[in-house]
């Protein structure tokens, strides 16, 4: 008995340390991702934590690379820009209700976008991204082993899709593409990858 109840105090404490180090930042002014003084709790670094949460309520440059491997939420009508790169970690997740414009995408985790977002140059997913309203890829859309799907998402490659043989697309969906980059009209996709393809 002393033994369970020596497990069960173990257990509670490291829980307890564990919710004891998650932060939330919240961007109260804009400015800079790097600057102390956008943030209410001091600047969230180059890495969100897995049991962290970073909430945009003002417009944001990110002056780094960030990895995601908490939560990243972008509110209504709030923007990040950035020419520096975004992953997302396996576990980590994306909330997109304003406009993310970053230089590169890698998506190893969750994305929910309800607004806009665009990628300058790939987007590159492995996890899922839930598209509602508009996602750009500057250059090509690749879809890695990921779930592509949405509610009436628009994807846009001014590249090319391309998917490797266990990715998914969903039903609800249209991706368009530039296959000849000579300057035509975007391809609709859509019917090439509806179904869970």
């Amino acid at each position: 008995m002393k033994k369970i109840n020596t497990i069960i105090t173990l257990t509670i404490l490291v829980l307890s340390v564990n919710f004891a180090t998650a932060k939330t930042y919240v961007a109260i002014n804009s400015g800079k991702w790097s600057d102390a003084s956008t943030w209410e709790n001091g600047a969230p670094g180059n890495e969100i934590a897995a049991t962290d949460e970073v909430i945009v309520k003002n417009h944001i440059t990110m002056n780094t690379d960030v990895a995601v491997k908490g939560t990243l939420t972008i509110e209504k009508g709030k923007t990040v820009m950035s020419n520096k790169s975004l992953f997302i970690a396996n576990g980590g997740k994306v909330n997109n209700n304003g406009n993310l414009t970053v230089k590169r995408i890698v998506n190893e985790g969750t994305i929910n976008n309800n607004s806009m977002i665009e990628s300058m140059n790939d987007m590159e997913n492995k996890g899922t991204i839930t598209n509602n309203q508009n996602l750009v890829a500057g250059t090509n859309l690749l879809n890695f082993g990921g779930n592509i799907e949405g509610n009436k998402g628009t994807y846009f490659a001014n590249g090319t899709v391309v998917a490797s043989n266990n990715a998914k697309f969903g039903n609800n969906i249209k991706i368009y593409a530039n296959p000849s980059q000579t300057g035509e009209a975007a391809a609709d996709l859509s019917s090439e990858v509806d179904g869970d393809k």
